[in-house]
């Protein structure tokens, strides 16, 4: 079976939010997604990592934002949401 056919590539076109997607684990994950076709936003505290991580996918060719945020605030989940919702669409 081809990389294309996984079950992941039903991400392609679809908008996601990665969560703490500035280092580690949650930066390879924003570069998995984005490889496979997904509209990314990479979510996180530090506005220079943001900056870097999305700098870097979208040298890819990928399409990256960066939303500044905390997950234990509710507001500023709702505000990344419209956001993505806003740039990406759905």
């Amino acid at each position: 079976m081809k990389r294309e056919d996984s079950v992941l590539t039903s991400i392609r076109n679809k908008s996601v939010i990665v969560t703490g997607g500035t280092k580690g684990i949650g930066k390879g994950i924003a570069r998995v997604f984005a490889q496979l076709g997904a509209r990314v936003c990479v979510l996180g505290r530090n506005e220079a990592d943001g900056a870097a991580t999305v700098k870097a996918l979208r040298g890819r060719g990928s399409t990256a934002m960066f939303c500044r945020g905390d997950v234990k605030e509710q507001g500023d989940m709702e505000e990344v949401i419209a956001t993505v919702a806003a740039e990406f669409g759905g």
